[in-house]
């Protein structure tokens, strides 16, 4: 998919998202999983009872906002960016393995950051992130150039 809205809506499956490039990407099912590879500057996914796996690819800004339940979350961001990051689990542990964060919260289970040039960063990639019961990690692409 290149270009437009992309909206997606399942029940008891998984949603693929591969090389999907969008003006905005919502996307939700329930019981299935949800994968991919995006460029977009929103993005919505949506699942619960299993797990997201997102590459974000872009080179503009955006907002990812991912939300399962009893299920873990793995977000990898493009190396090229500054980052807001927000995740919270209820049982599980927030790892985010980027450098350069500035904490404002900083527990197990929950975690805020950004890179500490975001504010005049001319790439802001924000994520948000929200599951129950399982780890969130968040990554840098260290491939991507």
């Amino acid at each position: 998919v290149d270009g437009g809205e992309v909206v997606a809506h399942t029940s008891n499956a998984a949603l693929q998202l591969q090389n999907v490039k969008a003006d905005s990407i919502r996307a939700s099912t329930s019981n299935g999983a949800i994968t991919g590879t995006v460029d977009t500057p929103i993005c919505e996914l949506t699942t619960s009872n299993a797990k997201i796996t997102l590459q974000i690819n872009s080179q503009t800004s955006g907002t990812y906002t991912l939300s399962t339940s009893n299920a873990q979350v793995d977000v990898t961001v493009p190396q090229n960016a500054s980052y807001r990051l927000t995740a919270t689990t209820s049982n599980g542990d927030v790892t985010f393995d980027i450098p350069n964060l500035t904490y404002t919260t900083n527990t197990r289970t929950s975690k805020t950051a950004q890179t500490t040039n975001y504010d005049a960063a001319q790439t802001k990639i924000t994520v948000n992130i929200q599951t129950s019961n399982a780890d969130i990690d968040v990554q840098r692409n260290v491939a991507n150039i």
